[in-house]
């Protein structure tokens, strides 16, 4: 057995980036390309230079899935790490950007470099990219606020992108919108309660209700907290929507990790 790994391992040697890649197609390539930010996470000094053949130089793509798979691996090598240089980067790369799968690219990348750091100007330039209205930049921008808002709860972050679940007709959206609402609660416990009162009062609305539910979920992660538990599993058992209930089932397991029985 063991001759067999290392043979397969000699034979990843020389294995060139390029060679897989030019084997995919469309959001395969965004993903291959992406892949790239975690492999070199860190290297942000040599970041540019390591992503340039997909940024610049690559094969023609006309829709953009390279580029924008470098964009999120740009944001990835600089991870919670970003610095006025890399959110001046990124707001001119949005600025530019001139296919959907760039824009989602961008604003994911935009999201994990600014993890955490409330910076007003990647919210409002991630926000500009969210009234577009376009499904697939909208889920990553909704995602990428949330990101750049983490464990703020911050009122106006939660305002817009309430009001913003509401009124848009692009479910990606608004699981985007969803994913964000939830980071913003994370760690926040108790803290959390007022908004999540609000959003499981929506009962026309199953999108804000799921939201509810996530935001539980990242407020009370690992806490163990049997009261919440119990509320949770009440959700799995009277909630008409079944999205509603399997989100319930994993806010269960985000509760209760780290705990050891």
């Amino acid at each position: 057995m063991k001759d067999k790994r290392a043979g397969e391992l000699n034979n990843l040697e020389g294995f060139d980036n390029l060679d897989l890649i030019s084997t995919t197609a469309n959001w395969n390539k965004f993903n291959a390309v992406a892949t790239l930010g975690l492999i070199h996470r860190g290297d942000e000094s040599n970041a540019l230079n390591l992503l340039d053949t997909y940024l610049r130089k690559g094969e023609p793509d006309q829709f953009g899935y390279l580029q924008g798979g470098a964009l999120y691996a740009y944001g990835l090598i600089h991870i919670n790490h970003s610095n006025p240089d890399v959110i001046a980067y990124f707001c001119e790369q949005l600025e530019l950007a001139t296919t959907a799968s760039v824009r989602h690219g961008a604003c994911l990348g935009f999201g994990v470099a600014a993890l955490g750091t409330c910076n007003e100007k990647a919210y409002k330039q991630l926000y500009q990219a969210l009234y577009r209205d376009d499904a697939v930049v909208g889920e990553a921008a909704g995602t990428a606020m949330g990101l750049v808002m983490a464990a703020s709860l911050d009122k106006r972050a939660f305002d817009e992108m309430v009001q913003y679940i509401s009124n848009t007709d692009h479910d990606k959206i608004q699981r985007g919108l969803r994913t964000g609402l939830a980071l913003l609660a994370y760690g926040r416990m108790e803290e959390v309660e007022p908004w999540v009162t609000k959003l499981l009062k929506a009962k026309s609305n199953d999108v804000l209700r799921q939201t509810a539910v996530c935001m539980l979920a990242m407020a009370y992660a690992g806490s163990g907290k049997a009261e919440v538990v119990r509320r949770l599993l009440a959700k799995v058992a009277a909630d008409p929507n079944p999205d509603v209930k399997r989100f319930a089932v994993i806010a269960v397991g985000f509760v209760l990790s780290k705990l050891v029985f």
